[in-house]
């Protein structure tokens, strides 16, 4: 077994077993002369104060109507209606527990259990049941909603972006999906006979990559891709075994090309997750874990070097976004 598969499990190990500890915590008491419930109100004042105001739905619809030959704006909708559910959940909770705190309205079981969540730096149940899958606690949990609602945010002022942020998406099945439906509506091609070809760009001499300066004329450029259980040789352009304790790798930019599906050949399909291989979120919120349409980005050609390369996962947000270890 990889090196990386044993430092995996034993941080795995490591989190499951502080999390029996921080559960064992006292509820009462007080450290360092702050007790329990000021830490509660000031965590609870901090995401206030940081967190935007929901998007005006009205407004974007407006700006980006619904249109055959552009499925981005349904999407762009889309993505604003699932974040405001999110963000407006988000406001009415927490005002509540501050109230609750100074003894404005009654400390209903829900708000305890928030109060609990915010103390021990998790995500709270009642946000997670309408939040994007993510293994974070709560401060880079907190972190990632603003800079996914940044980036909503700055397309709905500026217009579709050059570059797709994947793992900003809520779900970006439906931006895949409207990926083809703008090529199949332009070329008057059905959808299901369409799948995506993908390329992965080059990079300079810093490390950086070599990013085209406008959009594609069909297809998207993409970035917010991870690889587990692998790495990608940018000299070589394939793949390669993990170095020592890289457990994940990012994949850089990639352009993703559309082309009928009885050409996309020659394939090797890794699994593309929304999260850490084996990591399962106890809410998706209507999201699929697995995202099929990303699967075929790595060409059978590549060579396959031992073991490891076989148990490849080809995962989003696995080091930026989705996974609890880093």
């Amino acid at each position: 077994m990889h090196a990386n598969a044993n430092i995996t499990c034993d941080r795995g190990e490591t989190y499951d077993m502080f999390d029996v500890l921080l559960s064992l915590h006292p509820r009462s008491g007080s450290l360092g002369g702050v007790t329990r419930e000021e830490q509660i109100e000031s965590t609870a004042e901090s995401i206030a104060s940081r967190l935007p105001a929901v998007f005006d739905v009205e407004a974007v619809s407006m700006a980006f109507p619904v249109m055959y030959e552009e499925s981005m704006n349904t999407v762009l909708v889309q993505e604003c209606l699932r974040y405001n559910k999110l963000i407006a959940v988000m406001h009415s909770t927490l005002v509540e527990l501050q109230k609750a705190l100074v003894g404005q309205v009654v400390m209903s079981g829900e708000l305890e259990e928030l109060g609990d969540a915010l103390f021990n730096q998790k995500v709270p149940s009642v946000w997670e049941a309408r939040a994007f899958p993510s293994l974070k606690p709560l401060v880079a949990w907190t972190t990632e909603l603003l800079d996914r609602v940044a980036f909503i945010a700055t397309w709905s002022q500026k217009g579709p972006p050059a570059w797709f942020w994947i793992s900003g998406f809520f779900f970006p099945q439906a931006f895949l999906t409207g990926t083809l439906q703008n090529f199949a509506r332009k070329y008057q091609l059905p959808i299901d006979t369409l799948s995506f070809q993908f390329e992965v760009l080059d990079i300079n001499g810093s490390g950086d990559a070599v990013l085209p300066a406008a959009p594609p004329s069909d297809g998207c450029f993409i970035h917010g891709l991870y690889l587990e259980g692998a790495r990608w040789d940018s000299h070589s352009k394939v793949l390669a075994p993990s170095r020592p304790k890289e457990l994940y790798v990012g994949m850089f930019h990639i352009i993703h090309r559309v082309a009928y599906a009885s050409l996309v050949m020659q394939i090797y399909f890794p699994p593309c997750l929304t999260l850490a291989a084996g990591a399962t979120p106890r809410s998706t919120n209507g999201g699929s874990v697995y995202v099929p349409r990303l699967q075929n980005c790595v060409e059978a050609r590549l060579i396959v070097h031992n073991w490891a390369l076989h148990q490849l996962r080809h995962v989003y947000r696995a080091c930026f976004h989705g996974n609890r270890y880093r």
